[in-house]
């Protein structure tokens, strides 16, 4: 057995007993750099901000192109010197810039900002911007991944086009897809084709809101020259002309377009239905996926009848402010088999019936789960029955806006929606005075208000009279906006634990107390836009702990708060190290 020696080692050796090996833990920073590409791309922005701050590794992380491409650098009423700040920060920094937006910036002859992220930069826009043509153009030309270009309110600059200048310069941009003009007035074809010319494989053209102060002869020219381009460009499949006066002539030259291909398409309709013009251009769009008409006058029930049977494969239809627009004309929706997005919203000829039979028919029932977004703000004509329809059938919404139609929404249509639209991110229920805490939380509700409606086909009123459903069920809430609820409590704000919210509108609520405020602060930590405008009862403590608790809080509205004091600001100064935005007006003027 043992050797003498081997045994007397062994008397002396004391016993240990015997301990299974464990495995070493492993925490997130030590799986590999792929994996953690792979989790973060399922995270959004802010959180990936949060997680870099955490170590080393998340922060080399944050820096994969696919997430700085998410963020945009916004400049507003700055003068870009290199040599002064922000600019002479922004070139020292580790990151690089896909997307930058300038507003209201002045523009001087340094270029080692455009030198250095030049290549990095896809989307450019210019707002305002005071800057030379020369400057401009040596801009351009150092941005040779540029993919889309906005020019908003650039009067200053094109208005002195000197066209007859020939410049050393001319920036060649074959990466550029989108082309965006907005609230341009003085704009000549020359300067339109010196712009287009550097961009040769545009598919996306914005001409939103331009030529309002364009004399007539100028503006009929700028608009038959720019289709004319549309007309010879193949690949061009986005047109916008929201805002812009374009006559029934016009619009039939663009219908006559042999090859006509586009997929998006929107536009201000002032004329007739019965012209040539538009019944052209409707007969040539019938591939369109994407038709925003947004404040057509000119919209009757006779254009939405022709709409809706010529191009019967929209996904997208949005008529807001078209108040010309009927029962009539809501009932050829029916037709629409594949929309996926829907803005009605302000169409104030609309009722019950259009609405149902346009919408909510029986023969809605295999297609109804396509619609991802309906937008029904400012719709006081109807009652409560469309907005019971919509909750029972179109269980896959996202996006529910019901701004202002204070009579679509009672607590019975709120425990609907608690009920059925749990795949909710965003909903709107802004001016909806008649909630209170028993359609937000579902308490009291059925003994309180059962025998008060009768629709005899909800599936609700099948159930006990004991169930009720409270707001938690919409755990995927990203936006929620209650302002001028002004019924709710913080009974109501007790239900409010939802990890992913970033926007809370709670102004005009006066019931709101301290009390509510900690259910928040503690329940909602990724809130970034905090609204509690003429909520009397918020006090300094309330900020406080608003401060302390929110820590992403990054636009905070305290307007009409009459109870705070110079406290309240120093506490944000203190705390609040991301905030960007902050409404304090009408309280300070007391101090």
């Amino acid at each position: 057995m043992f050797s003498k020696k081997e045994e007397e080692l062994r008397k002396k050796r004391p016993w240990r007993p015997w301990k299974p090996k464990v495995a070493p833990r492993v925490t997130l920073v030590d799986l590999p750099m792929e994996i953690l590409i792979k989790i973060f791309k399922y995270v959004n922005t802010a959180d990936i901000d949060a997680l870099s701050l955490a170590c080393k590794r998340l922060l080399e992380v944050s820096k994969y192109y696919e997430f700085l491409e998410r963020k945009v650098l916004n400049l507003h009423k700055v003068d870009f010197d290199e040599t002064g700040q922000p600019i002479s920060m922004l070139t020292n920094s580790f990151r690089y810039f896909a997307n930058v937006s300038l507003y209201l910036v002045r523009f001087t002859d340094n270029n080692l900002f455009w030198r250095i992220f030049g290549r990095y930069i896809k989307n450019l826009s210019f707002r305002m911007c005071v800057i030379k043509k020369i400057k401009f153009l040596q801009i351009l030309c150092l941005l040779p991944n540029l993919e889309s270009l906005t020019i908003y309110n650039f009067d200053e600059l094109l208005s002195t086009w000197d066209l007859e200048k020939k410049e050393k310069i001319k920036p060649y941009l074959p990466k550029v897809r989108v082309l965006k003009l907005q609230k341009v007035n003085y704009f000549s074809p020359a300067t339109f084709d010196f712009l287009t010319d550097m961009m040769p494989y545009i598919e996306h053209i914005e001409i939103s809101d331009c030529f309002v102060n364009c004399p007539s002869r100028d503006r009929v020219r700028i608009i038959d020259h720019i289709f004319f381009f549309v007309a010879m460009q193949p690949l061009i499949h986005t047109l916008n002309i929201s805002g812009t006066h374009v006559d029934d002539i016009a619009l039939g030259k663009l219908g006559s377009v042999v090859g006509l291909k586009l997929d998006s398409f929107a536009m201000t309709f002032m004329g007739k239905i019965s012209d040539d013009g538009i019944l052209t251009l409707i007969n040539a769009l019938e591939n369109l996926t994407s038709l925003d008409m947004s404040g057509s006058l000119g919209l009757v029930d006779d254009a939405m009848s022709i709409i809706c049977r010529r191009i019967p494969n929209l996904k997208s239809f949005k008529i807001r402010k078209c108040v010309m627009v009927t029962c009539e004309g809501m009932k050829e929706l029916i037709r629409l088999r594949k929309l996926e997005i829907l803005d009605i919203s302000e169409c104030e000829r609309i009722k019950d019936e259009g609405f149902v039979q346009g919408l909510c028919p029986t023969q809605w029932k295999d297609w109804k789960e396509n619609l991802k977004e309906l937008y029904m703000a400012s719709l006081s004509t109807l009652s409560e029955h469309p907005a019971v329809k919509v909750a029972e059938m179109f269980y896959n919404l996202t996006i529910l806006d019901l701004n202002a139609s204070s009579n679509c929404v009672s607590d019975f249509t709120m425990q609907l929606i608690n009920q059925y639209l749990v795949k909710l991110h965003v909903l709107n229920l802004d001016g909806c005075g008649r909630i209170t805490d028993a359609g937000i939380t579902g308490i009291g509700f059925v003994n309180e208000y059962h025998d008060r409606y009768s629709y005899s086909r909800s599936k609700y009123l099948r159930t006990s009279k004991k169930a009720h459903f409270s707001i938690q069920r919409l755990n995927q809430l990203r936006k929620l906006r209650l302002a001028g609820c002004y019924h709710i409590s913080d009974q109501s704000l007790k239900e409010f634990k939802f990890n992913e919210l970033k926007e809370l509108g709670i102004g005009r609520c006066p019931q709101i107390t301290i009390n509510g405020i900690r259910m928040i602060a503690n329940e909602c930590p990724g809130i970034e836009i905090l609204d509690v405008e003429s909520c009397k009862n918020i006090t300094d403590k309330c900020v406080e702990l608003i401060s302390l608790k929110l820590k992403r809080i990054k636009t905070l509205k305290l307007i009409c708060c009459t109870q705070l004091t110079n406290d309240s600001m120093h506490c944000i100064a203190q705390n609040c190290k991301m905030i960007k935005v902050k409404f304090i007006h009408s309280w300070m003027s007391q101090y």
